[in-house]
């Protein structure tokens, strides 16, 4: 598209409407693509001692593959979560691009 002149990859309005048009094609590829790798069943290798199964039952049911659960309690309290929260997450934009395009949006539509 850069190289056919229909995008300019300076220009804020393009990278907005990039966005709003292929995010939610790109997040809808990622979440298949991680629920076929999580549920696909993981082949025994002959050569090496591991586990072998479907990695997401592997996770949930550790003891019927001869291990135990890793997962742990964070050593803080929610309230710390919290604060790591408000100061740290970035909100999504509601439509799927910056608040100051919306009024862009709403004038070419």
């Amino acid at each position: 598209m850069v190289d056919s002149g229909l995008l300019r990859i300076d220009d804020p309005v393009h990278l907005e409407c990039l966005g709003l048009c292929f995010i939610p094609l790109i997040q809808r590829d990622l979440k298949s693509f991680t629920h076929l790798w999580n549920s696909h069943r993981i082949r025994q290798q002959r050569h090496v001692e591991a586990p072998n199964g479907i990695s997401i039952v592997m996770s949930y049911q550790p003891k019927a593959y001869g291990t135990r659960d890793f997962s742990f309690r964070l050593p803080c309290v929610l309230e710390t979560i919290d604060r790591i929260q408000e100061r740290y997450f970035v909100k999504k934009p509601q439509f799927g691009c910056k608040d100051d395009f919306i009024p862009v949006l709403e004038h070419v539509c």
